[in-house]
């Protein structure tokens, strides 16, 4: 059972889905994902009984403050909408998956204080053995998720697998942006997330310079490079025992402008020639497989640049997918 100072930790750092604006269902014999997930009320102290936690992280600034375009903010509305209307045709499990709602986004809120409303609920999600699903939101998602994990003090060594478009290393100090996310895990965390840990899957030469290019083989980091990928299965495996390597286990982070843009436009740096929506299912199916997960985050969902809400349904499938093999 939770105590109530971790209830109440959480409490202080989330405003709390109302299933009305996310759910609704027209036929009561239509069992749906948001039938069997639990929405967190703030006073019931039963959470340690969840398998599965829902957080949304609806904000863009890392986004913003590199050009990119502007939605992000509204990924986790959208992906709730198109996941928990999803018919669940997978046996009903008690204790699967529990929403407890969003970070608060405060009017005067800077990047540094969003994140570190994050990082105080992580530790108590893996003090209780629950798995993290955090919804964003740009790629700094995955920085503050990374602290957090730290911030437990469960992990000695963590590995990472990115599916993401770019590399985002990029280094501009003045400011927090999505693209330098990676950069600041690997330089704030050398100890717990080592280079030889870190995969890249499906990533694109084209957006990738030289000077990154050579970082990444200097540092023996890995890149299964989207055009190289020839088996989809057997590349993966490979890359989650690459990331998983002398490890307590892996960080996952998918982000949707590794999709072809083509298909699924609703990211905020849309690049065709990305992965189809049967690799996107295979790609969940096989994470799900692997047992050493330690936290996922579904990214960069940009419900302002989509077409008819296909690629809030893809990220709605991913994760579907995900928690159907568990």
């Amino acid at each position: 059972m939770i105590t109530q100072e971790d209830k109440e930790l959480i409490l202080q750092n989330v405003d709390l889905t109302i299933p009305d604006e996310v759910f609704s269902r027209f036929d009561v014999l239509d069992e749906c994902m948001g039938n069997i997930t639990r929405f967190w009320d703030g006073k019931t102290d039963d959470i340690d009984k969840f398998n599965f936690v829902i957080l949304g992280f609806p904000q863009g600034i890392g986004t913003r403050n590199m050009g990119g375009k502007e939605g992000a903010r509204d990924g986790p509305a959208a992906f709730r909408k198109a996941f928990y209307k999803l018919p669940n045709y997978f046996e009903k499990q008690e204790g699967l998956l529990l929403d407890i709602g969003n970070i608060k986004i405060d009017l005067d809120s800077d990047l540094p204080s969003i994140h570190k409303r994050l990082i105080e609920i992580i530790p108590i999600l893996i003090k209780y053995d629950i798995f993290p699903i955090i919804i964003g939101g740009g790629n700094d998602v995955t920085y503050a998720g990374v602290k957090g994990l730290k911030a437990s003090g469960e992990f000695n060594r963590l590995g990472m697998v990115s599916f993401d478009a770019h590399l985002n290393l990029h280094e501009v100090p003045e400011k927090f942006i999505s693209a330098s996310s990676m950069q600041r895990i690997m330089s704030e965390f050398p100890e717990m997330i080592k280079s030889n840990n870190v995969v890249y899957f499906g990533s694109r030469k084209e957006t990738i310079s030289p000077h990154y290019a050579r970082f990444v083989l200097e540092n023996q980091m890995h890149i299964f490079y989207k055009d190289k990928i020839s088996n989809l299965q057997r590349d993966l495996l490979q890359g989650l025992n690459l990331a998983n390597y002398e490890c307590d286990g892996i960080i996952m982070s998918f982000d949707m402008d590794c999709c072809d843009a083509g298909m699924f436009p609703g990211t905020s740096f849309p690049m065709p020639g990305g992965f189809n929506s049967d690799e996107i299912i295979e790609i969940a199916k096989s994470l799900s497989k692997y047992r050493m997960g330690a936290y996922l985050d579904i990214i960069n969902l940009n419900p302002d640049e989509d077409r008819n809400d296909i690629t809030s349904g893809m990220a709605a499938l991913f994760l579907f997918h995900y928690l159907e093999k568990k």
